[in-house]
């Protein structure tokens, strides 16, 4: 466990580097569909063709990448992150007694049920 004074493992965030990575080619992917529209719309559906489809077609590169990030961070990286020396506190609770509120509109045929229902069990201090 490390002491304050030391700074803690820096691990690597390839997972968010691969969604930022899948995000970017599917706005790629998006942009170069919906290119498409004002070509048509225009009355020239050759008008810019060639980088329209170049633009679909490589947008598949960053989500590959990403994928593959993605994969890499969870199949590969992730045993090494996990640390199972990490203490978790679990400190009992003192006094273990409840107050319940409840918020109810227009609801008066369960809410007799339920405000029985919780003063019925053990902890419930208040209903």
């Amino acid at each position: 466990m490390p002491t304050p004074s030391t700074p803690p493992k820096r691990q690597a965030t390839l997972l968010l580097y691969g969604v930022l990575l899948i995000c970017v080619g599917l706005a790629l992917y998006l942009t170069g569909v919906l290119m498409s529209v004002p070509r048509h719309l225009a009355g020239n559906p050759h008008g810019f063709l060639v980088f329209n489809e170049w633009l679909v077609w490589y947008s598949g590169m960053p989500i590959f990448f990403g994928i593959t990030l993605c994969a890499i961070d969870l199949f590969v990286l992730l045993g090494a992150k996990r640390s199972p020396n990490i203490e978790v506190r679990n400190d009992p609770i003192a006094n273990r007694r409840l107050v319940v509120a409840l918020t109810a509109y227009n609801d008066e045929d369960s809410i007799a049920a339920a405000v029985a229902d919780f003063r019925a069990h053990p902890l419930v201090d208040e209903v």
